[in-house]
């Protein structure tokens, strides 16, 4: 993913160009969670992965946590500030299994980021990054 923090952005990068962005500080590997919350509502969680050195931060760790409970049954993740992670309630209740769409992982991939997909280095958003435009 290319993170854009201070634009508010964040975008897919196709593996034929991730090489290529390697040493971009805005680079940076995720992993993505399909998750879909109480209300049906179908989304992906991208959660960074331990850099090489293998050190992860609280908050990606305490995500990585809740998203591996959310798979065995329903969790609510709550941000704490003063603990600098994610705290993980696990649903006590015996709720209904989500009703999950009929769609590919590509497809809900194409959905969620539509526009902000980088296929090649000539995209706007690289050409922008480099003072191109």
């Amino acid at each position: 993913m290319l993170d854009l923090k201070e634009e508010g952005e964040i975008y897919v990068l196709d593996p034929t160009v991730r090489s290529e962005l390697a040493t971009e500080s805005t680079v940076g590997t995720r992993v993505f969670f399909t998750a879909i919350n109480r209300q049906n509502v179908l989304f992906l969680w991208p959660i960074r992965l331990p850099g090489e050195d293998g050190r992860i931060d609280e908050w990606n760790r305490s995500a990585m946590e809740a998203a591996t409970m959310a798979t065995e049954g329903w969790v609510r993740v709550a941000s704490n500030m003063s603990l600098g992670a994610y705290e993980v309630y696990q649903a006590t209740a015996d709720l209904p299994d989500p009703e999950w769409p009929e769609l590919s992982f590509e497809q809900i991939l194409q959905i969620a980021f539509k526009d902000r997909m980088i296929e090649s280095l000539d995209h706007a958003v690289l050409q922008r990054l480099r003072g191109e435009s």
